[in-house]
């Protein structure tokens, strides 16, 4: 099963932490001009970008930036994909990422709109599409495709689609309220480029460790059984995208859960919390539910129900109320007692934290 990754982590403030992502302007036209077959067309648009993201020999630097009510970050990233060796990036060096880093975590696929075939049937599902104007991008001219929740005027999200090659070259993501919650678009772009990236180089979205293998389906019915919770969908259309277990000392069920344009992660871990250690994590109701939760980019939420500690971690605001929703909760509970749990989660959530 495929992880789509898409967590980077939410709005901009009307500027870039580092500076001006890209020359891109965009000329809308009323949607309503491209007439019945529009939605078709921008889909069709977004499955030649998810091709020409792996497919399409370039090379270029990116500016990739999240915020939220509670804070933001930022990446500079130089991207290289060549076809049959894989796609690679390198971190350069900003006041928030050393220099050379590979970001192992959504943040990085995230920067190149990682458009899988699971990503796409998640947005054909969730989404209508439409084709709403025209842009440039680095000199180039694009083609603006926005898409909208199903039963929502409001854009969800703009997609600068490259007309030579169909490499998307510019992404934003708006939340309801209609901020910028997530953006990253290329400043610089060479097409077909035979100059190798320099040594400091990985593979994006590497593969995970042999000892940490994605669950089939099989497996998670059993830990189903065992009293983990795990459900194939969560709220607002999210669906399960990836299970498998990570951590040694203090094992834990990580399950993605992803709507085409956000992704959520969900650790279920046996115990319950030591609340009392948690220095950190502030005690907040939401929906009616109690939580403790770490602000920042991105947001951390967790809480012990029914003997398991549950852990959302997502810079979608709406993505991490969707799985508080879904996940159980206790009436009425005590103070945990097992602290080596608030460990534990520390260590499941490290790696997908690419700013930490």
């Amino acid at each position: 099963m495929k992880r789509v990754l898409t967590l980077l982590v939410a709005g901009i403030a009307g500027a870039w932490l580092i500076g001006p992502a890209t020359s891109a302007r965009g000329s809308p036209e009323d949607a309503r001009t491209q007439g019945g077959g529009s939605s078709a067309r921008g889909m069709s648009l977004l499955t030649e970008a998810a091709e020409a993201v792996y497919g399409q020999r370039y090379r270029g630097r990116q500016y990739v930036q999240v915020s939220s009510s509670t804070g933001s970050a930022a990446v500079v990233l130089e991207v290289e994909n060549m076809p049959g060796r894989g796609l690679m990036v390198r971190a350069l060096e900003t006041p928030q990422v050393n220099g050379g880093t590979l970001l192992e975590s959504p943040a990085a696929a995230s920067s190149v709109a990682d458009l899988d075939a699971t990503t796409m049937r998640l947005l054909a599902a969730n989404y209508n599409c439409a084709i709403v104007g025209r842009g440039e991008v680095v000199g180039r001219p694009t083609t603006v495709v926005e898409l909208r929740r199903a039963g929502s005027t409001n854009p969800a999200a703009r997609f600068w689609i490259d007309d030579a090659t169909r490499l998307p070259l510019q992404r934003e993501i708006v939340d309801d309220a209609g901020r910028m919650t997530r953006a990253s678009a290329f400043s610089s772009l060479e097409i077909g480029t035979a100059t190798p990236m320099s040594n400091t180089r990985a593979v994006l979205a590497p593969r995970r460790p042999e000892q940490n293998p994605a669950l089939d389906s099989g497996r998670l019915d059993v830990l189903r059984r065992q009293g983990f919770v795990a459900p194939d969908r969560l709220e607002s259309g999210f669906a399960l995208l990836d299970a498998r277990m990570t951590g040694d000392e203090v094992p834990a069920l990580h399950l993605s859960y992803g709507d085409g344009l956000a992704v959520v992660s969900v650790f279920v871990q046996v115990g319950r919390l030591d609340t009392a250690a948690m220095d950190g994590w502030v005690r907040q109701s939401r929906d009616g539910r109690q939580v403790r939760v770490q602000t920042g980019v991105p947001e951390r939420v967790t809480w012990s129900a029914r003997g398991h500690v549950y852990t959302i971690v997502s810079d979608d605001h709406s993505a991490v109320d969707a799985a508080i929703t879904r996940l159980p909760h206790d009436s009425h509970h005590s103070p945990g007692v097992l602290t080596r749990l608030r460990h534990g989660v520390g260590r499941a959530l490290s790696w997908v934290n690419p700013f930490g």
